[in-house]
């Protein structure tokens, strides 16, 4: 890993990437190893680290930066991909230059891309004809339950229209997972994702009871639909994420990282993520 790394920040063309390599690379590269290893490359050490390689630094490069159309991004992503190889077969024979056969599987139970696989709730999973199974879709449904693995939320990037929230719904769909979506803007506030209080009429009972000098009004706290999702345990899909103000992002802060947790002052509750609370954001 470091050996890669080491070459990563000596080619010129990643001074042009907007995020740096540091050791939380390293150490989210250690977790994806030790979560998979076992469980899905049957303990193939070499495997597993190159797609934590692939999931960490390579499927990342050559986003939002200046390189002169798809070709340089391909010549980049395939001397990356050889040098990764060649250390393989320096350090542990290993001669296949192959990552995976890209198998698209669809079962009962299942649907994904040999070797990552994630379940589906039989009873409230649907059919979905969406082409998982189309080159681009399978390599991009790939990358995105490789990321699935570790656990943490995931952002994905690129040009409008070329399948990004699609993706996500329809896996969410014949997964039997609820997905609630949310579209940021400039106007958009912590309180539209957590929940704020609302005045509710009093009932004709608390009429009675109340003093003549009281209101008729009381407030009521309403979840929002993050809150929601977080307590009941949904995906959580954020779209435009790029449009958000400052503020909403340091909002989600505690959410996304290794806390999962947020903090309502109106209630004076810190709310734990629920384990099956997921976030993507494109």
């Amino acid at each position: 890993m470091i050996g890669f790394v080491n070459f990563i920040l000596a080619q010129r063309f990643f001074a042009l990437q907007r995020k740096a390599l540091s050791i939380r690379d390293i150490l989210s590269m250690i977790d994806f190893i030790q979560e998979t290893v076992d469980k899905v490359f049957n303990f193939n050490l070499v495997l597993a680290l190159r797609h934590a390689v692939n999931l960490v630094i390579i499927d990342g490069l050559c986003l939002g930066i200046d390189v002169s159309g798809d070709k340089q991004k391909n010549d980049i992503l395939v001397m990356c991909n050889d040098f990764l190889a060649n250390l393989e077969r320096c350090l542990f024979n290993y001669g296949d230059d192959k990552i995976e056969n890209m198998e698209y599987i669809e079962t009962n139970d299942v649907i994904g891309v040999s070797p990552f696989v994630l379940g589906k709730n039989s009873l409230q999973a649907s059919s979905s004809n969406y082409a998982f199974d189309a080159h681009t879709t399978k390599i991009n449904l790939l990358k995105l339950l490789r990321a699935y693995q570790l656990n943490k939320p995931i952002l994905i990037e690129g040009p409008p229209g070329v399948g990004k929230t699609s993706l996500v719904e329809n896996l969410a769909k014949v997964t039997g997972r609820k997905l609630i979506r949310v579209n940021l803007s400039e106007q958009t506030d912590m309180m539209d994702l957590l929940g704020s209080e609302y005045p509710v009429s009093t009932s004709h009972s608390e009429k009675k009871k109340a003093d003549d000098d009281e209101d008729d009004i009381r407030f009521h706290w309403c979840d929002g639909v993050l809150l929601q999702a977080i307590k009941e345990g949904h995906w959580f899909l954020i779209d435009e994420m790029n449009l958000a103000q400052q503020s909403v992002l340091e909002g989600l802060n505690a959410i996304l990282d290794h806390r999962r947790t947020v903090y309502i002052p109106e209630l004076n509750i810190d709310f734990k993520c629920h384990p099956n609370f997921f976030v993507f954001a494109c």
